[in-house]
């Protein structure tokens, strides 16, 4: 089935202007029998349904022009078909945006840090084809390198995992990334929050949460975090 808001308000003219030659009808011959302001209400029933169905085919191509949330079936489908792949570890950052009848999407995966750039290249290649082929997205992927040998990610990972079980305002973490500089080593991840949490909160418990980190794993001189955009789905 064609999702077109032009179909469905022309759908809808047909649809009033049938409606209104019926009502008129109706009116005349009742108009006959002592019922002199059925017409009236029948006039009254057709323009508020006139003016309802405009204002809903209206909001719908506002959201084409200004964007409006993703469905979630959606989101949940393309992440589903990423990790079909065995090479992807993880998914995340998912933005998708739709013009007209076209999806486009852009998201970032996580795979081993051992692959070559061309294996790297090849497993995205197959990925976007899948997605252009099964669930109709133009679909372009950042890759984030993951070393799964290093224990200093791996105590990250857990220390993290630990920290979202007791502590409501975050939801995930991804991109953990280490800078080595001269003298100094830097952490850097992105955090994904609640929703539903203020962002003065938000703001708060992201300063706590780095403090922590940085007493706890003393060889970093700076722990930098990031908030994924709201508009960003994992």
């Amino acid at each position: 089935m064609i999702k077109s808001p032009t179909l469905e308000a022309d759908f809808w003219h047909h649809h009033t202007d049938a409606l209104s030659s019926i009502m008129v009808i109706i009116a005349l011959i009742l108009g006959r029998f002592n019922f002199p302001y059925l017409d009236g209400y029948a006039g009254v029933f057709v323009a508020i349904m006139i003016i309802y169905m405009g204002f809903k085919i209206a909001q719908k191509s506002a959201d084409y022009l200004l964007g409006a949330t993703p469905d979630p079936a959606l989101i949940s489908k393309l992440k589903k078909l990423v990790l079909s792949f065995d090479e992807v570890l993880d998914v995340y950052d998912i933005v998708v945006h739709q013009y007209g009848q076209s999806k486009i999407a852009s998201l970032h995966i996580e795979i081993p840090d051992s692959f070559s750039l061309k294996k790297a290249h090849e497993i995205v290649e197959k990925i976007e084809e899948e997605a252009s082929k099964k669930l109709n997205i133009s679909l372009s992927i950042h890759t984030d390198p993951v070393n799964l040998n290093d224990k200093e990610i791996q105590s990250i990972r857990r220390f993290l995992d630990r920290y979202i079980r007791t502590n409501e305002w975050m939801n995930a973490y991804n991109d953990i990334w280490i800078k080595n500089e001269t003298g100094s080593k830097t952490l850097m991840f992105d955090i994904v929050v609640n929703p539903n949490v203020q962002p003065s909160r938000i703001d708060s418990s992201r300063k706590k949460l780095s403090k922590m980190m940085r007493e706890k794993f003393s060889a970093f001189s700076r722990v930098i975090i990031n908030i994924d955009p709201r508009y960003t789905f994992r």
